[in-house]
């Protein structure tokens, strides 16, 4: 596996290490909360090395995903081969609805060997509770 460097690779490996293996699902998933990730998706917006995945069902993702975010979902049936497929020198923010589904994938990501992943604590639940954006907007449920 590559060894990253630079400031995401620093904030991996620092967060990592003051969290401790038992804030963390998997040996290389950061935990971070919506205003960390927010800042984070600011930071890397334009770097073609940070990717979103929301791993909810398509209808979940139509409703309102982050900007820029890519849909595997977590139930498709392709579902370990399209993660299998993703290039591991990214640096992945994953994230569900609540974080269950997400939380049970990283496990995948580690037995991969993906090197950099981020995952969004208590999902996209508490994305909208903290009142940031997604995209479309999502329209009252019914």
């Amino acid at each position: 596996m590559a060894v990253r460097r630079g400031p995401l690779a620093m904030l991996l490996a620092l967060g990592a290490a003051a969290l401790g293996a038992s804030s963390c699902r998997a040996a290389n998933a950061l935990e971070v909360d919506p205003a960390r990730a927010a800042e984070l998706i600011r930071d890397h917006r334009a770097d073609p090395d940070f990717v979103l995945l929301d791993l909810r069902t398509p209808p979940e993702f139509a409703a309102g995903h982050l900007e820029g975010a890519v849909n595997i979902d977590y139930y498709g049936a392709e579902f370990a081969a399209r993660i299998g497929a993703l290039d591991r020198s990214k640096t992945y923010l994953v994230y569900c609805r609540t974080g269950n589904r997400s939380g049970k994938a990283l496990p995948l990501f580690d037995r991969l060997g993906f090197g950099s992943v981020i995952h969004l604590t208590h999902g996209i639940v508490a994305w909208q509770r903290q009142g940031l954006p997604l995209t479309p907007a999502a329209g009252p449920t019914q």
